[in-house]
């Protein structure tokens, strides 16, 4: 090959290959102080990096990045808290990874307090979601057809609904759940039926469940609560998973399938794991 057809290759290559960026987050010295400035500053594809520490923002919009704390293993030494009024803490969209954080505040009147999905592929790594509300999927919810979440080796505990999915309400496209612990959510619907404390997966939705604990999750509503740890109107593969302590209660009639419930609309494989110590008026397991 010619140096002139070398030279022209190069220049070729240089025009289509992405330039991906990685952004610094920190309270001084960075090239940001907050992670929504460095979101706006971001371009597909590049990686967000963000130092320990307390990051008070509005909502976050991730769309096809990956924003990842410098510690990803130790997510309680980097907080992000929501400002806003009625809105998720973050939003995922297109093949994202969030990895690393405490997830905390959100307060919102749709699906996801936490977290809330659009569509595409993300990844939802080593974070811990709690305190957070919404109607549906007070730590993680969105209803996005083509949306697929993986969720591994998270903590979701403390959130609330009032509808369904206090600490998880599962994506049309598919939900995966691997080594994570579901713990203490919320599920209080004044008007229908609490259901799902834990997980809630919705009508004709795939989701996998494994090797994770669901426990001491509580279900109510004014009809009772149902499945407190895992309510299922879709397809439902679990294995490895210990599912105890949930709580389906109160209302016009006795709470059902404390532990799980599992509607006549979907198929499901229950493998390995164990399901005790739940509690309701019919079907404590």
């Amino acid at each position: 090959m010619s140096r002139t057809s070398l030279l022209w290759l190069a220049a070729l290559l240089t025009t289509v290959a992405p330039c991906l960026a990685q952004i610094r987050v920190c309270a001084s010295g960075c090239d940001h102080t907050t992670i929504k400035d460095a979101v706006q500053a971001s371009s597909a594809g590049d990686t967000i990096l963000v130092e320990p520490g307390e990051y008070a923002e509005t909502r976050l919009d991730i769309v096809n990045l990956t924003i990842q704390s410098t510690q990803p293993s130790n997510p309680s030494a980097t907080t992000i808290t929501s400002t806003g009024e009625d809105s998720p803490v973050i939003v995922v969209r297109g093949g994202s990874l969030v990895e690393g954080f405490t997830i905390t505040g959100g307060t919102f009147t749709g699906q996801g307090g936490g977290v809330g999905r659009g569509g595409g592929i993300a990844t939802l790594r080593n974070l811990v979601i709690e305190g957070n509300s919404a109607n549906v999927g007070g730590g993680i919810g969105g209803n996005i057809g083509s949306s697929i979440t993986l969720i591994e080796n998270c903590l979701i505990r403390n959130n609330t609904a009032s509808n369904v999915g206090g600490g998880i309400s599962g994506q049309p496209g598919g939900t995966t759940i691997l080594n994570s612990i579901i713990t203490d959510n919320v599920v209080n619907d004044t008007s229908g039926t609490g259901g799902g404390a834990g997980v809630n997966i919705p009508q004709d939705a795939p989701a996998r469940i494994s090797n994770s604990i669901i426990s001491n999750n509580l279900g109510q509503g004014l009809r009772g609560g149902i499945g407190a740890g895992v309510l299922s109107n879709g397809t439902l593969s679990m294995s490895g998973t210990e599912i105890f302590g949930n709580v389906a209660a109160d209302g016009l009639r006795s709470g059902r399938g404390s532990g799980v419930y599992l509607s006549n609309q979907g198929t499901s494989v229950i493998s390995g794991g164990s399901i005790s110590g739940n509690q309701a008026g019919q079907g404590g397991g």
